[in-house]
């Protein structure tokens, strides 16, 4: 698949910001030097159609609105860090295919970075975790992640409060990553490749409750061995023994999981026994999956 053709139908964009209205930095061809000189008084951030190269982004916290013009490629990564109210869309590509690898996720926000919103744009070659938002109640909706060709490319993670729909995960780590209370997932496509859980409810200290998947559409999950972090629903708990972290996962709905060919192993949960991941009030409705029988998975 190194020559693959990926395609996908998106809705009409109902939100084209106006880039003569004095808000929007529109850029042209830009590189990491001059996107450095945003003025501080322009609010957006307008990539043209073009090819970009930004290197890794700390997005100013004067900057709420990035806008992917159709036909925008953009090489790099970008990272909310105490800039909270972030909205990142539109119909263009953000590519990590020029950082080195765990150089950056792809699209990150941290320490209060709350309330972001990413819609519509194609997130492609991470090195990293695609999207990771710890922050809370955060939107993604309409993302497709492709190209990842190396380990430790997670797909989607969005915390406390967030909901996640009709996105494209194609990864190399684990895919739909669920660490706390109150997610929606709803309307997902997954492409696994040899490494990661397709939905992981847990990996150390993680707890999540109130917790809501529906219609998850596994296309292949390629896992070439047994392992510890493998399974269409995957609980790691505290794989490396660190102390003072316990899971729960608790009060969980996941219905509606279908998969389009048969995979390696469904279910693979594995706390360890250093500390407790207690699990309470899981309900499976409506699974249509297949597991290829006689691998050595168990």
């Amino acid at each position: 698949y190194k020559n693959g053709l990926v395609i996908f139908a998106d809705p009409p964009e109902t939100d084209i910001p106006d880039a003569s209205s004095g808000e929007y930095q529109v850029l042209e061809n830009t590189t990491s030097a001059n996107i450095q000189n945003v003025p501080l008084s322009y609010s957006g951030l307008w990539f043209k159609s073009g090819v970009h190269n930004i290197g890794v982004y700390q997005v100013p916290s004067h900057i709420k609105n990035i806008y992917f013009e159709k036909g925008s490629w953009v090489y790099g990564a970008l990272i909310m860090d105490r800039n909270p109210n972030v909205k990142i869309f539109g119909r263009g590509v953000l590519s990590s295919a020029k950082l080195n690898y765990r150089e950056s996720h792809c699209i990150e926000a941290i320490n209060q970075s709350d309330n972001i919103q990413i819609e519509g744009i194609v997130v492609a070659d991470p090195k990293f975790f695609a999207v990771r938002l710890i922050g809370q109640n955060n939107s993604v909706k309409w993302i497709k992640v492709i190209g990842g060709w190396v380990y430790n490319c997670d797909g989607i993670a969005a915390y406390f409060g967030s909901s996640v729909s009709n996105c494209f995960i194609w990864a190399n780590d684990d895919a739909i990553k669920v660490y706390r209370d109150n997610i929606t997932w709803s309307d997902c496509v997954v492409w696994q490749l040899n490494n990661g859980g397709v939905i992981q409810m847990g990996w150390g200290g993680s707890n999540a409750t109130n917790v809501k998947l529906s219609r998850i559409d596994v296309l292949r999950a390629e896992w070439n061995k047994p392992g510890f972090n493998r399974g269409l629903l995957n609980c790691v708990g505290n794989r490396y023994q660190e102390a003072g972290k316990t899971g729960l996962q608790k009060d969980w709905l996941i219905e509606d999981v279908v998969t389009e060919n048969p995979v390696p192993v469904i279910f693979n949960v594995t706390p360890d026994p250093f500390s407790p991941n207690h699990i309470h009030n899981l309900t499976m409705k409506n699974w249509n999956v297949n597991m290829t029988m006689g691998t050595e998975f168990q």
